[in-house]
């Protein structure tokens, strides 16, 4: 379906931005967000989860945790742990 086939798009969107400008390029941490996003609407909340840590981890030492789209994954990860009932995780973001 069209869920499956966002997801595989951005799959693919992470693997070559990864190539071309690195793990922790900003726009290859969005891309690698918007993967977890796409994996969390699916339901798939403990593979997003996963990739939300990574990123935010990965955007502070890239740009640092205030920048804006820092900010949005690591809010998205607050959203993914209340999600999965990890609501003190969530608060300690």
């Amino acid at each position: 379906g069209l869920v499956e086939d966002a997801e595989a798009m951005h799959r693919e969107a992470v693997v070559g931005l990864r190539r071309t400008l690195g793990r922790e390029h900003p726009d290859t941490l969005v891309s690698t967000a918007n993967l977890a996003s796409c994996l969390g609407d699916q339901g798939k909340l403990e593979h997003a989860e996963v990739l939300l840590r990574s990123t935010c981890q990965a955007f502070d030492r890239s740009v640092g945790a205030r920048h804006p789209q820092a900010l949005k994954a690591c809010t998205n990860l607050a959203g993914c742990l209340a999600e999965q009932g990890k609501a003190s995780e969530a608060e300690a973001l």
